[in-house]
């Protein structure tokens, strides 16, 4: 069994070179009966002339179907590169959009999440803000009830005789000052400039 090799297909540029040659070789076909042709008239030989003049129509034949396959390959030729060069540009375009498209559903992905983040940042800043503040109120409610607990002291004393009756009886200030010391603390227990929504 014999294997045929096939010639691969001309490419349009190996086209028009050889288009090209031909425009040549049935140009220089021309030139040179027409030249034949002048020398042939200067000398007189008539019959020569003639005969050259006879042939001239089939050589400007030739040289119009070269010239006009010629231009027709080149026409081709800035159609199919136009062509590629508008395909490559779409192509390009494409590309950079769905890279775009990516880059947007990437980044809309990024910034919800993000926002899920950070509402549940601000629920923990909310729980953590009314922590601080039930904080402070017990703290407050502790001060009054050690207060009440040194007057129950100070008054069983003075049943039993040991004090004298009328003394003012000071509770504890320590957490109270401190908070009313810190405008943070003190803004934060009364609610001050603080949306808690």
């Amino acid at each position: 069994m014999t294997r045929t090799t096939e010639t691969p297909p001309e490419s349009p540029e190996q086209r028009l070179s050889a288009a090209r040659q031909a425009t040549g070789t049935a140009r220089a076909a021309l030139d040179g009966i027409e030249a034949r042709l002048r020398t042939a008239i200067e000398v007189q030989d008539f019959d020569t002339a003639a005969q050259l003049k006879r042939e001239i129509p089939e050589a400007e034949l030739t040289f119009a179907h070269a010239a006009a396959d010629q231009r027709a390959i080149e026409i081709t030729i800035d159609d199919l590169a136009r062509r590629r060069a508008e395909r490559e540009v779409a192509e390009a375009a494409e590309l950079r959009k769905q890279a775009a498209t990516g880059n947007l559903n990437a980044a809309a992905e990024r910034e919800r999440a993000l926002m899920d983040e950070l509402s549940a940042a601000k629920a923990e800043l909310i729980a953590g803000v009314g922590a601080v503040r039930e904080t402070i109120r017990k703290a407050y409610q502790i001060e009054g009830q050690v207060r009440q607990a040194r007057s129950d002291v100070y008054q069983a004393r003075v049943d039993l005789g040991e004090a004298a009756p009328g003394a003012r009886i000071s509770g504890p200030n320590f957490v109270s000052a401190y908070v009313e010391a810190s405008q943070t603390l003190y803004a934060l227990y009364h609610g001050q400039g603080l949306p808690m929504s």
